[in-house]
């Protein structure tokens, strides 16, 4: 399995750079010597002699490796000052820009979100930027590289192995492929500390299940349904339709209550003889989690989320292709981001309190059905033990989908 991301966060230890990604301060506006160099200050009245910077430009192929530099202000004159070359790799030139040290740690944060969202490049050129400017903040980055690596590169590997199971499984309807994942009965702690309503707790799963592994998609809705995910009939009977967040064969279904997914299972189990259904909250969570026990199932940070879903600052603002970001340990996709996905329990704020440990199937009755996993319109990363609830089981919205479970005879 090839891990596109991996490459990229590698890549950033070499140093590769983004054209558009800084802060900047003021530009050289005449190489006085190969020591000297005049700049026009976009803000004197934040510096003052004595002031440190770092100095680099922008070229035109995006591959390239951005000429860096340390420089030092000696003089200054309204917005005119001149600056001492401290270190640089090659000759400095009109135009170069300037962004000065005390900026690093703005620099640092804004590198940290870059990652976390996926936008490797920009936060490459921040990286070299924090190693110039300040090698004590350069410490955390290099700290935070590492855990993004560790855990891209563990998941890799629990994929690898997983995959060498042969889990997987592709059931054919009349030529229209659904392919599940199989998952090992066990036990897992459900939930996380700090949140009353996802209290920890021990749960078993006491048999093996096959779970979608990816969201249902809107060329298969359509296959067992017969009708767009987007229509629905106004007050006069006619047909109308919603705008589409994402729309293609394999994009996954939205715009899909809880009552049509129910209705989805009914036609497949029915067409096969064989059951569909929702998962239950404790299925979900479990195949999610994929026999780790890290806040997220790539691990205890969120820096390399982006490599395994999509999210507000990754997806252009729409729902994406299924399986085009790196699965769990198990081999599942898009457990996390791209749409929410409705599951079987009535949702209770205090039912986890005292459910059974073995197979929960959440409350008997209730008034709102669940949902896991976050979408993405979500600005950070969904912990697997997150919840959320949709008002009733006619709400249809253009974040909401769902995968399915087939039970094993």
């Amino acid at each position: 399995m090839k891990l596109k991301p991996l490459f990229i966060l590698v890549m950033m230890l070499a140093f590769t750079v983004n054209a558009n990604a800084a802060y900047k301060s003021a530009y050289v506006t005449k190489v006085i010597s190969d020591t000297q160099i005049e700049l026009n200050v976009e803000r004197p009245d934040k510096v003052k002699p004595g002031v440190l910077g770092h100095v680099w430009h922008a070229l035109n192929d995006d591959d390239s490796p951005r000429i860096m530099g340390r420089v030092q202000i000696t003089e200054l004159n309204g917005n005119t000052a001149i600056a001492k070359v401290l270190q640089t790799k090659e000759p400095i030139k009109d135009g170069y820009n300037v962004t000065w040290a005390k900026n690093s740690d703005r620099e640092y944060k804004a590198a940290l979100k870059a990652m976390k969202f996926g936008d490797f490049q920009s936060a490459s050129y921040r990286y070299i930027a924090v190693s110039i400017l300040s090698p004590e903040t350069k410490a955390n980055m290099d700290k935070k590289l590492v855990e993004s690596l560790n855990g891209m590169k563990a998941v890799q590997a629990m994929t690898e192995a997983a995959t060498a199971t042969n889990r997987d499984k592709k059931f054919l309807v009349d030529e229209q492929a659904f392919e599940f994942v199989r998952v090992p009965a066990g036990s897992f702690t459900m939930g996380r500390k700090d949140r009353a309503a996802e209290t920890p707790h021990k749960v078993a799963i006491t048999k093996d299940f096959y779970i979608g592994k990816y969201e249902i998609t809107q060329e298969q809705w359509k296959f067992i349904m017969g009708t767009p995910v987007n229509m629905y009939l106004d007050k006069d009977g006619k047909s109308k339709f919603w705008n589409m967040r994402g729309e293609g064969k394999l994009h996954p279904a939205y715009f899909i209550s809880w009552d049509m997914a129910q209705e989805f299972c009914k036609k497949l189990s029915d067409m096969t003889g064989d059951t569909y259904r929702l998962p239950t909250e404790a299925e979900w969570e479990y195949a999610n989690r994929a026999g780790t026990d890290t806040p997220f199932f790539w691990g205890n940070y969120d820096s390399s989320g982006s490599a395994f879903a999509w999210y507000y600052s990754n997806s252009n603002k729409s729902a994406q292709g299924i399986g085009l970001k790196t699965p769990n340990a198990w081999g599942i996709h898009d457990m996390n981001g791209n749409v929410w996905e409705m599951v079987s329990d009535w949702y209770n704020s205090e039912y986890y309190l005292n459910s059974p440990a073995n197979d929960p199937q959440g409350p008997e009755t209730g008034t709102h059905r669940g949902m896991r996993g976050g979408c993405w319109e979500n600005r950070v990363f969904i912990f697997p033990s997150s919840r959320k609830t949709l008002k009733t089981t006619q709400s249809r919205f253009y974040d909401v989908g769902f995968r399915i479970v087939r039970e094993i005879k």
